[in-house]
């Protein structure tokens, strides 16, 4: 790596944290910045399989004005079409294992962690200049309490009981010596996602053992013949204490469709009741997820997207 690429490297580092030095592993970025709070970086990530070649941008920042603005997604669309990609999509953090998205309703809502820390004029000023919402994302939130749904939950935990699958709930430090199998799990549940690529198992734990920094996570870990196959994820939230985040729920494939997800929705909300907390909210769904399913009486009240653009 030459010395130019070092440098950049290490501003992105004191500006977005340890995920930046993702960019230290790959080739194909650009890096375009017109001041100290115009920039971002432009790359190919060969990994992510789309019919046609695109290009991503991300690490991005600029101030609600015109100018800037404008200079630097015109840079943006001339190192992509450098790269030979015919379409731009963006914001992603290079891999969604990372940042990606911009918020796009729901600024006077609860805060949450993880969401996108956009200012609300940078989805607007994209559309603008062209760009269209591409892929959409939506957090949910469900008062805690023992209605129908809940119950219709307990009845399918209950089926998994009795079918031999059994939960185990791990807490904090507890959760470390699980993270194999939380990768494992994750990698292969989540490889037909839109825009997946792979991550190696280093960088993966390295994400969740920073966020243990910022939250106190609770794992619900489910077994078949002494085999994990699936999780739940979910934690207090940062900012509102009386809220329970639902972050994750992953199942191995062929365990798909067999009505964990229900079980794993009675375990979180049981949880949620138990340590009387007022909601829970399940977090950043896409819109077509099969997750949302679990969560179709709940209250809308967040949106965000990526942004696309021919070139």
């Amino acid at each position: 790596m030459n010395k130019n690429r070092k440098l950049i490297i290490k501003k992105l580092l004191q500006i977005w944290g340890e995920e930046a030095l993702i960019l230290k592993f790959v080739d194909t970025w650009r890096y375009v910045e017109h001041n100290e709070d115009t920039s971002a970086v432009v790359f190919i990530n060969p990994d992510i399989k789309e019919p046609e070649k695109i290009a991503f941008f991300g690490f991005t920042r600029f101030p609600n004005k015109t100018e800037p603005a404008l200079w630097l997604f015109k840079k943006i669309s001339e190192e992509a079409k450098k790269l030979g990609a015919k379409r731009l999509v963006g914001p992603l953090n290079y891999s969604t294992w990372f940042n990606y998205r911009w918020m796009t309703e729901g600024w006077n809502k609860v805060k949450t962690w993880p969401e996108p820390e956009n200012e609300k004029y940078m989805p607007e000023f994209i559309k603008q200049i062209g760009f269209t919402e591409y892929l959409e994302y939506f957090s949910s939130i469900i008062p805690t309490k023992e209605d129908d749904k809940y119950r219709n939950s307990k009845k399918k935990y209950n089926k998994a009981l009795s079918e031999g699958f059994s939960f185990m709930k791990y807490t904090n430090k507890r959760i470390k010596p699980i993270l194999n199998k939380i990768y494992n799990i994750s990698t292969e549940a989540f490889a037909d996602k839109p825009l997946y690529s792979p991550i190696s198992k280093t960088m993966f734990k390295k994400i969740y053992l920073s966020a243990f920094k910022k939250i106190n996570p609770v794992v619900d870990l489910c077994l078949y013949k002494r085999k994990a196959i699936g999780f739940s994820f979910f934690y207090e939230n940062p900012y509102d204490k009386k809220i329970l985040l639902w972050k994750t729920v992953a199942l191995k494939k062929e365990y798909q469709g067999c009505g964990l997800g229900s079980a794993f929705r009675y375990l979180t909300h049981q949880y949620a009741i138990e340590n009387n907390k007022s909601h829970v909210m399940q977090l950043l769904m896409h819109v077509k997820s099969k997750s949302k399913q679990l969560i179709t009486d709940g209250e809308i009240i967040k949106r965000y997207a990526l942004f696309s653009k021919n070139i």
